[in-house]
């Protein structure tokens, strides 16, 4: 498979994931929690697609028509074991940030749904924890007084 062909292959998958995020935002600000169901196969989709593989697969399961064609192959599967020293460590690093993104995308839609039944505000919650954050320096200010 051509690299142009597997990069479109990638940017379509990865346009496809970006939609149903967005989907699923979308979703949670119009709907109420009741639509997880919906927001859990979504974010299976993603996880499932959040990995990937360093090689496909050149003429597998079976080789190309045409002598110019298979030694095409024979040569790609040459070229690409001898890069795979190369390849590897960016793919593993690439399906490390995938699974970071998927993780915080899952905490994202955590904490939007607990906001959704408490029924607050992304402002209010923020507020909530700047005045919680307030009160433990307040609480750390004193105790530094009281210390001197």
């Amino acid at each position: 498979m051509a690299d142009s062909e597997m990069t479109r292959h990638l940017t379509a998958d990865i346009a496809q994931a970006g939609a149903q995020i967005e989907a699923i935002l979308q979703q949670t600000r119009n709907s109420s929690p009741a639509a997880s169901p919906v927001r859990a196969a979504v974010f299976q989709q993603v996880r499932h697609t959040a990995t990937i593989e360093s090689h496909w697969h050149i003429a597998w399961p079976a080789w190309p028509p045409g002598i110019r064609a298979k030694i095409a192959a024979a040569l790609q599967k040459i070229t690409r074991r001898l890069l795979q020293w190369y390849i590897d460590p960016i793919v593993e690093q690439q399906n490390r940030f995938n699974q970071t993104v998927v993780n915080a995308l899952q905490l994202l839609a955590d904490d939007l749904a607990a906001l959704h039944i408490s029924g607050q505000s992304p402002a209010e919650a923020r507020q909530a924890d700047i005045d919680r954050l307030q009160g433990q320096v307040d609480a750390l200010s004193a105790q530094l007084r009281d210390e001197d």
